[in-house]
């Protein structure tokens, strides 16, 4: 191969490029390392927002489209979070009741409200999330129970204290057959435990989905966190087609039992679909995921600096090598392609290696994730072919300068 590539000029002179390289192994090394560590950053980067967006996926096929969720307010969600507002108090359980009774096309209404809280079982105390809900709340969410069984609406109407545990609290708690049964304290209210929810894992921004504790809404709100209003109401509609239809006359009978019609205030609750709501959380991941992305692209640049700063380098130590080239014939042509030729030949190798080492990363990602992703081949490519780029980009300074030398300066200069 080297003897074939040796017969033409541009072969000799890639050999050339090849030599020079060799020549200083560490400081090669290095300038392909910075490279490396970009490509596999961005790539990895893409690859977290990929695993993301599949989570996103998973969480609208498992709830279906065909969920509405009425929150107290007129308050948008901005990214995940719904735009705080201090103590919203507009909506009821008698309003998810009469939800349920009067909108044709409901199948299913649920209150929930949830509370950030400290539960203790004997000496045991963990810091968890209480979730006041009604039965239906669990075919809703597709919870499924894996030990005992669930509250019912004789329960909700008695406040009685029951509570089904989510698969974390029950291990932090010591395991299912230690905790069902007894009694457990929450906010120093006690309840008897009469459920265990099978294992639901994380959500799509890693939050725990088995670290709940559910209870009763009625209970919840007159015994543990006395309060009369909820923050949350989720509808499940017959038909996905009906969607908007039952939206809309949720909306005018919340107005309606709100007495809005009457002072011609605006609404203060927020009607959405569940696939609006993600939506606008996968708009927020993906901006998140093009933050990311950037920062990490800046790894390229600042190895395109490195690039430059080695050939600079090179350049110094090889001035006699330069000179003698000249003076035997060597055009600033040769010298001008030889030097890219080794800012390309850097650029390559690490955007090859770093490449490799991203799809690796990606791989690993979508191993340990429940939703498979695909991985990001194509945009590993084109990260590749950007670090040449770059590597060109930077090289053409030093490789400018390196042609433009003069052959008498360069032979006398020591």
């Amino acid at each position: 191969m080297e003897g074939f590539l040796l017969k033409s000029k541009t072969g000799r002179i890639f050999m050339d490029a090849l030599k020079a390289l060799r020549a200083n192994k560490l400081r090669t090394t290095l300038a392909v390392l910075g490279v490396i560590v970009g490509v596999a950053s961005v790539i990895s980067m893409v690859a977290v927002g990929k695993r993301g967006e599949s989570r996103l996926l998973a969480e609208i096929q498992k709830l279906g489209t065909s969920t509405l969720i009425v929150n107290a307010g007129n308050t948008p969600f901005l990214g995940r979070r719904r735009r705080s507002a201090a103590r919203v108090t507009t909506l009821t359980v008698a309003d998810a009741i009469a939800i349920k009774n009067k909108v044709p096309g409901v199948i299913a209404v649920s209150s929930y409200e949830k509370k950030e809280i400290r539960a203790r079982f004997f000496r045991t105390i963990i810091n968890t999330t209480m979730s006041g809900v009604t039965p239906a709340y669990f075919d809703i969410m597709g919870i499924e129970i894996e030990k005992g069984q669930i509250f019912t609406s004789s329960d909700i109407k008695r406040l009685k204290r029951v509570a089904v545990l989510g698969k974390t609290v029950s291990k932090n708690f010591g395991g299912d057959e230690k905790v069902l049964g007894r009694m457990i304290k929450l906010r120093n209210v006690p309840f008897r435990v009469i459920g265990i929810t099978k294992k639901r894992g994380v959500d799509a921004f890693g939050n725990d989905q088995d670290n709940q504790i559910f209870v009763p809404i009625t209970t919840m709100l007159k015994r543990a966190i006395h309060k009369r209003h909820i923050d949350t109401i989720l509808v499940q509609v017959e038909s996905e087609k009906d969607l908007e239809e039952v939206k809309e006359k949720i909306q005018v009978l919340l107005r309606s039992r709100h007495r809005l019609f009457r002072t011609g205030k605006p609404d203060d609750f927020t009607v959405s679909t569940m696939s609006e709501l993600l939506s606008k959380k996968e708009k927020a991941t993906r901006m998140f995921q093009i933050l990311i992305t950037s920062v990490a692209s800046i790894s390229l640049i600042v190895a395109g600096i490195g690039i430059m700063a080695v050939m600079l380098i090179s350049i110094q130590e090889r001035t006699m090598e330069i000179g003698l080239r000249r003076a035997v014939g060597a055009t600033k042509h040769d010298l001008l392609v030889q030097f890219l030729l080794e800012s390309a030949l850097l650029g390559l190798a690490g955007g090859a290696t770093g490449a490799f080492a991203g799809l690796a990363i990606a791989w690993s990602l979508r191993a340990t994730n429940k939703h498979p992703f695909p991985l990001p081949v194509s945009f590993a490519i084109v990260a590749s072919l950007f670090a040449i780029l770059i590597s060109l980009f930077f090289g053409v300074f030093p490789a400018k300068k390196a042609a433009n030398l003069s052959p008498a300066t360069a032979l006398t200069k020591e």
